[in-house]
């Protein structure tokens, strides 16, 4: 595929070959500054101060009232990278396309005045001449490939590109431009050789050169192969390059680290708009700004976060002349920049797909309900009117610690609908909403606020027959989302996620069964594995029925899964929750393996991370609460030494039942004594050897030293944290993992051995006596 070159103008085709060469090498070099403001003209002295080069070359542009401006070739790639970086203050840079208006009028600018303002005279009377003038090595089709075409290094003090190849910024320092001061007259001639071969024989002869660290540099030819290729194949493997970046910042490290490549590289990337389209708050404002020029009239992506005030309040300057052009807009910003963010969004935004907004400083996420700051406390329940009720294109709408008032019913295109923390919304507007909303995927309510009237179960049943995935979530308080979801009907809903805090009635309600179990079949269908968790909250208990992936972990992410969680002060939420799972076993054929998580339940120790003056709610269990369940995992959080609460609840007495007849594995995290907040329970003393003595004892009916019957399945105890042992253990484990006929997983935890304790205290005792 050859590349199709513009028609020249008249009296360009009319110079020799080598004066049309200079001019065309001339205009590829020259960009275009628009004045923003009515500022004076620009002159050389303002870009040599700006960007820090020696030389700049300014031409007027009567038409646009603009300059042409470009610096010695010398410095061409660091005056590209800080013009883009920097910028000019008061005018706004773009690159000059070949074939368009712009271009004829440079060619008969540069034309008009001979050979040209443009060509730095001075330098190539007084100083050597730069590596771009002196290569021209013949390519495939014959064209002329000058050595800006080739890979080049831009200047590592520009700052443009900050990749995750900072291990060759001395590679850098070798090649930069800027540099070129300090080339000598003899290195300056071995590219002259290099480059009059053929690329057959210079791949052949030219060996990769070394930087002072010793660091193998690549060629200079490799270029060529480069070359090479048209303009279309090189920007579909610029393309390749970036489609595996998972985040924007990604994206963009990747995008400049083929732009600091410079010469052909930076010419095929700066003419694809669409690899420009996604503009991030990460890097500086001055790139953000060469990112919106580079992609043209394109839809942007806009992605914002905080990071420094002054640069984040000038980033959301930079992007809001452009938001007409805006598909998604994602913005974390400080509680100051609300008011802006607002006037932003109260016109139109025809283009506008995707929104989500987030308050950073709004309310910490610790399931407390804890005041917001002086510059907040204005907006709760204060309206919120965005784009100017015109939402024809918009899809998703994300709302994080926004306290304003919100009426979502102009906003029935929807297909993702997420309110989180905060959120002020009528109930009656909400069911509305939801009525009327037909083409709805994703339902995501958690902490928002009824305005008018609580949340109840309405007389007509709402249908929304694509819902795929539904999280309703009361951690602060009780909002009456139950009664929200016994409303719905999502027959297509694989996804289900419900935090609630309901009366112990309502877990027993026959409706609310039916509601779920069509989810739950289809999820148990496919991972056969779910897990119950039990623990406690700051001041209320909470007990879970989770999907587990294959990994067992908890898959509320996975395509299918479901998480249905109950938080209450009453002492019986464990047992009725536990009759209510029980329930589906026979209406599901059968509840697949089981993991049982009692969490720090059965430690004997209180938790309270944030030293609140809370009092403390633990789940009630008994060896009952697990009665039926096909339980093969228990994952437990226990004090080292204090495990006799624990094995009261896996081991009950010769007149209770085993409720653990198929378990494979127990999973211990060690607590550290340091962070407890309350005095160990002395009657919890047992135990670690004793511990694991007892389960196998009640897991096969055996003595301690009796083998374990070959037919039965064997037993693995896992180890997380510093648990200490006796000495029959840790012969044992010196030997191997085996203990008693069952294996003991000690890969991540610290054990510690009889006498260290003893060694420790001898060893202290000896260093005072030193001192």
């Amino acid at each position: 595929m050859t590349e199709i070159q513009p028609q020249l103008p008249e009296r360009l085709s009319a110079l020799n070959k080598k004066e049309r060469s200079k001019v065309l090498k001339q205009c590829d070099k020259t960009h275009l500054c628009i004045s923003d403001a009515a500022v004076r003209p620009l002159t050389e002295k303002d870009v040599v101060a700006a960007l820090g080069v020696r030389r700049a070359i300014v031409l007027p542009d009567e038409s646009t009232g603009g300059f042409w401006v470009r610096a010695g070739d010398d410095e061409h790639n660091l005056f590209l990278e800080r013009l883009f970086e920097r910028g000019l203050p008061g005018y706004t840079a773009r690159t000059v396309d070949r074939g368009g208006e712009e271009w004829r009028r440079l060619v008969e600018k540069l034309i008009d005045h001979g050979q040209s303002p443009l060509q730095d005279q001075t330098e190539e009377a007084n100083e050597p001449k730069s590596t771009s003038d002196l290569v021209d090595a013949q390519v495939g089709d014959g064209s002329v490939l000058s050595a800006d075409e080739c890979p080049e290094v831009g200047s590592p003090g520009s700052g443009l590109i900050e990749t995750s190849l900072e291990d060759s910024s001395s590679e850098d320092d070798e090649d930069s431009d800027s540099d070129v001061d300090s080339t000598t007259e003899p290195e300056l001639e071995r590219p002259r050789k290099r480059a009059r071969l053929t690329p057959d024989d210079a791949l052949e002869v030219a060996p990769s050169t070394s930087s002072a660290s010793g660091i193998q540099e690549p060629i200079p030819q490799l270029g060529l192969l480069f070359a090479k290729l048209p303009s279309e194949l090189m920007a579909w493997i610029f393309e390749l390059c970036l489609e595996d970046a998972t985040t924007f910042k990604a994206y963009h490290r990747t995008l400049r680290a083929i732009l600091k490549l410079g010469g052909r590289y930076r010419e095929i990337l700066t003419k694809m708009p669409s690899v420009w389209t996604k503009i991030t708050s990460i890097w500086p404002n001055p790139y953000t700004r060469m990112c919106l020029a580079f992609s043209q009239n394109r839809l942007i992506h806009v992605e914002g976060g905080p990071g420094r005030a002054e640069r984040f309040n000038e980033f959301i300057s930079i992007i809001k002349p452009h938001k007409d052009r805006m598909a998604t807009l994602k913005l974390r910003f400080p509680s100051n920049l609300w008011g802006r963010i607002k006037n932003m969004l109260a016109d139109p935004i025809p283009s506008l797909v995707t929104l989500s907004l987030s308050l950073e400083d709004a309310a910490l996420q610790t399931g407390l309900a804890l005041p917001l700051g002086d510059a907040l406390t204005g907006e709760i329940g204060r309206p919120l009117d965005i784009l100017g009720g015109e939402t024809e294109n918009l899809q998703r709408v994300f709302f994080k610690h926004i306290p304003s008032f919100w009426d979502p019913r102009p906003f029935t295109s929807l297909l993702e609908l997420g309110l989180d923390n905060g959120t002020h919304i009528r109930y009656a507007d909400l069911t509305s909403f939801l009525r009327h909303s037909p083409n709805l995927q994703t339902l995501h309510l958690a902490n928002i606020k009824f305005v008018g009237g609580v949340a109840h179960i309405v007389a007509e049943t709402i249908l929304l027959p694509r819902l795929t995935k539904l999280v309703l979530a009361e951690e602060i308080e009780p909002l009456g989302l139950g009664g929200l979801y016994l409303s719905l009907t999502a027959p297509e809903c694989n996804i289900l996620r419900l935090d609630l805090r309901t009366p112990m009635g309502f877990i027993g309600n026959v409706g609310f069964a039916e509601r779920v179990g069509p989810t739950v079949q289809r999820v148990l269908a496919r991972n056969k594995t779910s897990s119950l968790l039990f623990g406690s909250h700051i001041n209320t208990q909470s007990a879970s029925w989770t999907s587990e992936d294959e990994d067992r972990r908890g898959s509320n992410e996975h395509p299918l899964s479901f998480d249905i969680s109950f938080r209450s002060r009453d002492v019986d939420l464990a047992s009725v929750f536990s009759t209510f799972v029980r329930g589906f076993q026979t209406s599901l054929e059968g509840l697949g393996d089981m993991v049982v998580d009692v969490g720090h339940s059965a430690s004997g120790a209180i938790a309270n991370p944030l030293g609140l003056d809370l009092e403390a709610v633990v789940p009630t269990l008994s060896p009952g609460t697990f009665e039926g369940f096909p339980v093969v995992e228990v994952r437990a959080d226990v004090v080292d030494g204090c495990l006799q609460h624990l094995k009261g609840l896996m081991v009950p007495r010769e007149s209770e039942g085993w409720s653990f007849g198929v378990l494979k594995t127990v999973r211990l995290y060690a607590i550290p004594k340091e962070s407890l907040e309350t005095p160990l329970d002395e009657s919890a003393g047992c135990c670690l050897e004793e511990f694991i003595s007892d389960v196998r004892h009640k897991r096969y009916g055996i003595r301690l030293h009796e083998p374990r019957p070959e037919e039965m399945d064997p037993m693995t105890f896992i180890l997380e944290g510093t648990f200490a042992v006796q000495r029959e253990m840790a012969r044992a484990l010196e030997k191997g993992n085996e203990l008693w006929g069952i294996e003991v997983d000690h890969s991540n935890a610290f054990l510690v051995y009889p006498g260290d304790e003893e060694k420790k205290v001898e060893e202290k005792k000896g260093e005072k006596e030193e001192d």
